[in-house]
């Protein structure tokens, strides 16, 4: 078995552990356009259970927001795996 395939099912186990025991994860992935986030979801997801996972897109923040962007974000987190992109954020 390649360690690539290893890694996808490790990957897999963990994710139904923390889906099992209700606990919550958060993968933040921050670069500019064209940086490899969108791939690199695809690839982390690729082998894991849907109902395990979200991906919440990033959006334009507002003046307001910038000031406090952990209060915004938090109503975001998940109850499961998720992971976010933010190169938006990244590039003000």
């Amino acid at each position: 078995m390649s360690d690539r395939l290893q890694n996808f099912i490790q990957l897999n186990e963990l994710a139904e552990n923390i889906h099992a025991n209700g606990r919550r994860v958060a993968i933040v992935l921050e670069g500019r356009d064209g940086a490899g986030k969108s791939g690199t979801v695809r690839e982390i997801t690729r082998y894991m259970p849907p109902y395990a996972y979200r991906v919440q897109p990033s959006f334009m923040p507002s003046k307001r927001m910038m000031k406090s962007w952990l209060p915004e974000w938090k109503k975001l987190l998940p109850k499961k795996v998720s992971s976010y992109t933010k190169s938006r954020l990244a590039s003000l």
